[in-house]
């Protein structure tokens, strides 16, 4: 057994250790353990990077090198048009939005243009952001969520998936996504059902 395989090993020991003993803390019950896991997953999900070694095995370079060659830009076929304003908030798309029922936009702010222009152009917009009370301006196409979009329901997140299942938007309309949450677009589009995910026409990340 070579030095990284042990350290693995004992990583992973002390782990599963360690959260099992929080797990049991009397003192730890009223503090909403699960939340504070929840709201740390982006840092634990970095910590590899701050270890001399990698408490996990490593991904084949080959692998690596031959998803990296098949990155390129793509030429659309389709006129790309601006949704939203000039700057942060706006976003090209491509100019094929006809027949989309519905945008689904977690991550609220105060620009706003996007959401609206989308709802001009005849979708029902869903927004999710927990940390807002509401969004900015009040439509009848709009419908809000305060919760936070993540990979599982838990505390103030929801699951991608439940937040559409729960939008009741005909399962074969198509959808626009447009995403925008610091960081939990990771988790979050690797929690999407390859089916749900199809469903999407545009996607803006």
């Amino acid at each position: 057994m070579n030095t990284r395989t042990m350290l693995t090993k004992l990583v992973s020991r002390v782990c599963r250790l360690w959260l099992l003993t929080l797990a049991h803390a009397r003192f730890l019950q009223e503090v909403g353990l699960g939340l504070i896991m929840t709201d740390n997953t982006e840092n634990i999900l970095n910590l590899p990077g701050k270890l001399p070694f990698f408490p996990t095995e490593t991904t084949n370079p080959t692998k690596v090198n031959t998803l990296i060659r098949r990155l390129h830009p793509v030429t659309c076929d389709k006129e790309l048009i601006r949704l939203g304003p000039e700057g942060d908030g706006g976003y090209l798309v491509p100019n094929d939005l006809q027949g989309i029922e519905a945008c689904f936009s977690p991550g609220v702010s105060n620009v706003f243009g996007f959401e609206r222009e989308c709802a001009e152009r005849g979708m029902r917009v869903f927004m999710a952001d927990a940390s807002v009370e509401s969004p900015p301006e009040v439509r009848p196409q709009f419908q809000f969520t305060k919760k936070f979009i993540g990979s599982t329901t838990q505390g103030d997140f929801i699951s991608f998936e439940e937040w559409i299942n729960c939008s009741a938007i005909d399962s074969h309309a198509d959808l626009l996504l447009q995403m925008d949450i610091e960081g939990y677009e990771y988790e979050t589009l690797l929690s999407i059902p390859n089916g749900l995910q199809m469903r999407f026409r545009i996607i803006v990340v």
